[in-house]
């Protein structure tokens, strides 16, 4: 008997387990809310935080690359800095977000993720804000581009004592290049005064969401920042000794957590596995009975994202590392499907693949390519990506770095993966062949060397963005149903801050100028219809009529993408005359011929020009509805803010004013995204960068045309991001990478993917996979919401996999334990 079978159908399975789930998900808060009370003891040494000891000289001293924080004459030892932690951990899709949505909801916390595209999906979840999404904990404590090169280090111990004091220094030794880094920098900025408050000062309370997939030492990372910050700007949680409780959320039998490391003399990487934090607190017995793990952890047991029970039951074998019975490796056959069609891009077109590399990835979106430049060349979009080399800096890195004979285009291959977001190059078509140019000064100095490869998209595919990238929104795309209904919602209004709300009724208002004249032209319009259409009331807007009298048609302005003038030929006839002899004549445009330019306008005035269109815009639409019944509702509106917008057959959109005029905004991780095609015209707003050599913009660069979920197009601007390589303590700003943040959603890692629901996937394990792990065979299964929408090219438990679960013994531990509390 199913579950939703005791209530009559109901309510389905998904529901009732959650609901059953939420009060012990509630005793979470009072867990968290009596963790968070821990004080310390003793006061922390005074300034113990402006003058700090390379934690690695207490173990070797004779350690040469020490780096003190503040003044090496002044340093003194770390002191140790206490705090508490709630491990919160489970299958796939049990319900763990549903306790982070709780503790946002009820406590005050600072809430992050480890992954961007996990702290994308929390922002979602959470339903955050623009301005308020949730960082990745790397970005929280300090983190930016320029510690990407700082290698970690080997930590040294002269004796076999394991006490936690000496635990936490030797993990924070391991990443002190970047800590000390981050933690002079913040002593400067307080000192000149020009740094915000952190945010690991506002709360106590940290949640890290898919704790598993970062290195142990991560964890004291972020207890040295929260008393370094809150130490540095005397905050109340300082001056009241509060301990920090690190609520660590995520499964330990996913992904694993990757230490990589780059040797700049040979341009080699090497990538090995290290320990996570969820791995550390539940193995290490330090750290374990410092945290009190026994009495501070909680074990989500059912799948909720996918409520079959055979499936359901099947995940949490593989979680709990129960024997896999002959029946189970049996029912995993039926997801079975031939590699052949899973690998034809042209079969399950709305399915996400998931595969074991990024090579497999790349290789698929090329055979993806290939398919659609032979049946429709013109969904297939070419950009070019430029990198500028600083010839001079590259000189300098190579003495540095005593390679002499390195040359760029062998760096260039050889650092690819380091010069921006790792995914949007490894995983994306990227063209091989790279063209190679010196950038000639008038006087004839060459001070750059200009890189340009070519990526491709596909037109109508789904897309995100890498970070928050500027846009302007200058359009809408979808059915005149749901426009309506983003009007009588307020939907967008309320989306948009409050120091935007005048320009988000200047933008709507815009849309509907520019889409009124459709309901004339629409193939469903008859003479019935135009009568009654001009039957609407169109009242009088005193300050519209004014600014059109002080409006010359015969004067172009700076600004010509702010108006768009619908005046008729012969003012004399009377609107009845006009659409006898002209059916798409428009009478809305002889009373409102003019839109003036919104910096002209009162807020007051632009709400009475939003409200009265409004009201002409749906009562046109309900006499179409009317007349169609419904039908008229489900066709297509496209509309541009104060424009005439057309497309080439090539996929480029472009401008009859030669300019796009819209309302600036963002695009931002947690969006999804619709590729529409690219400009090249002026975007008001975004303008050109002044620090890029006019021969980018010579060569071309466009700029892409995207929609989000609710319908509104916007165009993106370039993404400019800097390249610095450290070594030996000295920063070379080596490459400056102009691209478009994007990266497709249409095939990707089954590691990207952990955090994901995904509504249908096809997994690829490859034709013979050599290090295959129990770990990747769990997380990309445990993506689907339902497992009728789940195929793959074999049964991964009928070959040879590593058994890479060794926190089973654990986890099968803790459930025995009666003070674990379990949430079913």
């Amino acid at each position: 008997m199913s579950i939703s079978s005791l209530f009559g159908g109901r309510y389905d399975n998904k529901f009732l387990l959650n609901m059953s789930s939420a009060p012990k998900i509630e005793l979470i808060v009072d867990k968290v809310a009596s963790l968070s009370e821990g004080r310390l003891e003793g006061r922390l040494p005074e300034d113990w935080f402006r003058h700090i000891m390379d934690p690695e000289t207490e173990f070797n001293s004779e350690f040469a690359d020490a780096l003190c924080i503040g003044i090496d004459e002044f340093a003194q030892p770390l002191p140790f800095l206490p705090f508490k932690a709630l491990l919160v951990t489970g299958t796939a899709g049990a319900g763990k977000t549903n306790s982070i949505q709780t503790l946002a909801a009820n406590l005050d916390c600072i809430v992050t993720a480890t992954t961007s595209i996990a702290a994308q999906n929390l922002s979602v979840v959470l339903n955050r804000s623009k301005s308020a999404q949730v960082k990745t904990i790397f970005k929280t404590f300090g983190f930016n581009s320029s510690h990407v090169s700082m290698s970690e280090r080997q930590s040294y111990i002269a004796n076999d004592e394991r006490s936690i004091q000496i635990q936490q220094k030797q993990d924070l030794s391991i990443y002190w290049n970047v800590i000390s880094d981050i933690a002079d920098r913040a002593l400067g900025a307080v000192a000149c005064k020009t740094k915000e408050l952190p945010d690991l000062c506002e709360s106590s309370v940290i949640v890290i969401d898919e704790a598993g997939v970062i290195l142990r030492h991560i964890l004291h990372t972020v207890v040295f920042f929260y008393w370094f910050y809150n130490a540095l700007y005397k905050t109340p949680l300082y001056e009241d000794g509060i301990v920090p409780c690190i609520v660590c959320v995520g499964s330990p039998t996913q992904s694993n957590a990757l230490v990589t490391s780059f040797n700049p003399l040979t341009q080699n990487k090497d990538v090995k596995r290290g320990i996570d934090v969820l791995s550390a607190l539940i193995c290490d017995d330090v750290l374990s009975k410092y945290c009190e793990v026994d009495n501070n952890w909680i074990i989500f047991v059912n799948n909720k994202r996918c409520a079959d029970h055979a499936f359901g039951d099947f995940l949490k074998h593989i979680e709990f590392g129960l024997p896999l019975k002959p029946e189970l490796i049996e029912y995993v056959d039926q997801f079975v499907k031939p590699a052949s069609y899973i690998r034809n891009p042209m079969n399950e077109i709305e399915t996400t693949r998931l595969f074991l590399s990024h090579n497999e990835v790349k290789n698929y979106f090329r055979s993806l390519h290939e398919q659609v430049e032979v049946t429709n060349r013109n969904n297939l979009f070419v950009f070019p990506v430029y990198f500028l080399i600083k010839n001079k800096t590259f000189e300098d890195y190579k003495s540095e770095i005593g390679n002499f004979s390195l040359e760029i285009e062998p760096w260039f291959k050889s650092n690819i993966h380091r010069l921006n977001t790792y995914s949007q190059f490894a995983d994306q078509d990227l063209s091989k062949t790279v063209q190679l140019e010196e950038i000639v000064l008038e006087d004839g100095s060459v001070e750059e060397t200009l890189i340009t490869c070519h990526l491709k998209h596909i037109r109508n595919s789904s897309i995100g963005v890498t970070s928050k990238i500027k846009a302007s929104t200058v359009g809408f795309s979808g059915t005149y149903e749901k426009f309506v209904e983003l009007l009588q919602s307020d939907l967008f209004i309320e989306k948009t801050s409050c120091d935007q709300t005048i320009h988000a009724y200047s933008f709507l208002s815009g849309l509907m100028f520019g889409g009124m004249y459709s309901f004339c032209c629409s193939k469903f319009t008859t003479p019935e219809v135009l009568m009654e259409i001009k039957n609407i009331k169109m009242p009088s807007i005193e300050f519209l009529e004014s600014e059109m009298s002080r409006m010359s048609p015969d004067v172009q302005t700076v600004e010509t993408d702010e108006r768009y003038d619908f005046g008729l030929v012969d003012d004399g006839l009377s609107d009845v005359d006009l659409l006898e002899i002209d059916p798409c004549g428009d009478p809305f445009f002889t009373r409102y011929s003019k839109l003036p330019l919104t910096n002209s306008l009162s807020f007051e005035e632009i709400s009475l020009l939003y409200t009265t269109f409004k009201d002409i815009f749906i009562s046109r639409f309900a006499i179409l509805q009317k007349h169609t019944k419904g039908k008229f509702g489900k066709t297509l509106l496209v509309t541009y803010n104060r424009n005439n917008v057309s497309r080439k057959q090539c996929g480029e959109i472009y401008s009859h004013l030669k300019s796009f005029y819209g309302m600036l905004t963002y695009a931002i991780p947690a969006n999804n995204y619709t590729l529409e095609g690219y400009t090249n015209d002026n975007v008001v707003h975004l303008g050109t960068d002044k620090q890029l050599p006019q021969i980018l913009y010579k060569k071309g660069l466009p700029r892409l045309v995207i929609k989000d979920e609710m319908g509104f197009i916007s165009v993106l601007d370039n993404n400019v991001s800097k390249f610095i390589d450290v070594v030996n303590g000295q920063s070379f700003h080596l490459c400056t990478t102009v691209d478009y943040a994007t990266v497709s959603k249409v095939s990707m890692t089954i590691t990207k993917s952990q955090g994901l629901s995904i509504q249908k996937v096809a997994i690829d394990f490859g034709s013979d996979p050599k290090n295959l792990k129990l770990s990747s065979i769990y997380v990309g299964m445990s993506r689907v919401t339902d497992p009728n929408n789940l195929i793959m090219n074999v049964n991964p438990l009928r070959l040879n996999y590593e058994n890479d679960n060794f926190i089973a013994p654990h986890i099968v531990k803790a459930l025995k334990n009666e003070n674990t509390m379990l949430i079913f």
